[in-house]
């Protein structure tokens, strides 16, 4: 009890945050859940500590009605029995009564109410479905992909859907809302503690009743009774929008035609090096040139970097760019450092820029233009003349490398070294990330002379 006491403050600050996607606030709500679950999990074993002590009561006294009914003779006519009822009659069930008004769990229920005050504001919750909502728009999500998904922290529940498409309704974006509802009504399976809390199918027929009633005043539409059931049973709404994807969007989905003329090969010319260990190159586009190199950094150099940038010193740590860490560190900040630059100088066949490179964490949920990174680093674009990127984690959804006016997009693995030499107008864009923070090494380079 001390113990949970003590954490309250410092819960207090996630509870006011209206926008808790942000790690740190993020990590603060997971705590309040784990100390909310604790709680229940207390309360529900005082409950069980009442029922096991109740069942060894209605065990005893359900023994002893059994043997009356079997040997009649031997209890009716038998005054040390007439005694131990009346006992138990007089005096243990007024007891029992006592222990049914009795509440249970006092202090956890105290304690609940104090958690509670904690629980983020609703605008949180605006903004959670907001940024969702968002997502879902950029890579064309349809509501159902996430329905029950095989991955644990990809996946939605229905009842999930039918919190969103609530929020939604709220919203006044009535078409989606529908469509959340639709995945919800369908898929709706009851459960015990779903019925408990009210989780019941006919909220969400309801739900969707306002909500097409709602579009109905919009659209001036007169429907018939029959054609309002026929699209509330559809989970339709009766004017769907027609968006047409951005350019930027159709190139982050992966939607193009990829140029088959592009060549996978062994590249050994650049350096002595690279004679006695090639390096596997591919092609992602030939104009401008973009070439990917797979497991351009082995384990060693990964852990060795993830390491230095973990540990990386206030005054070298660029915090500026919201939802980015940013941390300079030196060419010859190590061996192993000193050798990944020689091997970038290989890959490219450029010479290094400036005599520092740069780690970013970022976790944008919207497009990033490098170039944005390049003005916060007071990096002229005349002086730099290819980018090269080593990535040093993977992502489980989103994330996609791009450029802008070009039918391109790469999702490189852990490992992969990418390769950008510039053109006249060379815009490389990070689509947003779905899930998760990528980790990557920067290094610009410029032409040898």
């Amino acid at each position: 009890m001390v113990a949970i006491l003590y954490l309250l403050p410092l819960l207090v600050a996630a509870a006011h945050s209206e926008d808790i996607h942000v790690h740190a606030d993020l990590q603060k709500v997971v705590k309040l859940e784990r100390e909310l679950l604790h709680n229940f999990s207390e309360y529900v074993k005082r409950i069980e500590e009442r029922v096991r002590i109740m069942n060894g009561a209605i065990a005893e006294y359900s023994r002893l009605l059994k043997y009356v009914d079997k040997q009649p003779d031997l209890y009716m006519s038998n005054p040390i029995f007439a005694f131990r009822l009346l006992n138990h009659m007089c005096y243990d069930w007024r007891s029992w009564q006592l222990q049914m008004l009795e509440p249970l769990g006092a202090e956890q229920i105290e304690l609940q109410h104090r958690f509670l005050s904690l629980i983020p504001k609703a605008q949180a919750h605006k903004q959670a479905a907001e940024n969702l909502l968002t997502l879902f728009r950029f890579y064309d999500y349809a509501p159902a992909t996430f329905l029950m998904h095989s991955k644990q922290h990809l996946r939605l529940k229905p009842w999930d859907y039918y919190h969103m498409g609530r929020e939604l309704y709220r919203q006044r974006k009535y078409h989606e809302a529908m469509q959340w509802l639709d995945v919800a009504r369908v898929n709706y399976t009851s459960s015990p503690h779903g019925v408990l809390l009210g989780a019941k199918a006919e909220r969400i027929f309801e739900i969707q009743s306002q909500v097409l009633a709602e579009q109905r005043k919009e659209t001036n539409a007169t429907l018939t009774w029959d054609q309002e059931l026929e699209l509330l049973t559809v989970g339709r709404s009766p004017s769907a929008p027609n968006e047409l994807p951005t350019e930027l969007q159709r190139q982050c989905r992966g939607n193009f035609t990829r140029d088959l003329q592009l060549v996978c090969e062994l590249i050994s010319d650049f350096s002595p090096f690279l004679q006695l260990a090639p390096l596997q190159m591919e092609e992602v586009s030939y104009d401008p040139i973009v070439m990917l190199y797979r497991n351009g950094a082995n384990e060693r150099v990964i852990t060795h970097l993830t390491k230095a940038f973990e540990h990386c010193p206030p005054n070298a740590l660029l915090t500026r760019i919201p939802g980015m860490k940013i941390c300079s560190i030196s060419d010859i900040f190590s061996m192993t450092s000193i050798a990944l630059m020689e091997r970038l100088t290989d890959m490219s066949g450029f010479q290094l820029h400036s005599k520092q490179f740069f780690m970013l964490e970022y976790s944008p949920r919207d497009p990033f233009s490098l170039l944005n990174l390049y003005k916060f680093l007071k990096v002229q674009e005349k002086d730099i003349d290819a980018t090269a990127i080593v990535f040093l984690n993977d992502m489980d959804l989103g994330g996609t490398i791009t450029i802008a006016n070009y039918d391109l997009a790469v999702s490189p693995s852990r490992g992969d070294a990418l390769i950008f030499v510039h053109e006249d107008d060379f815009r490389i864009t990070l689509c947003p990330n779905m899930v998760g923070n990528r980790l990557v090494l920067i290094k610009f380079l410029a032409s040898v002379e």
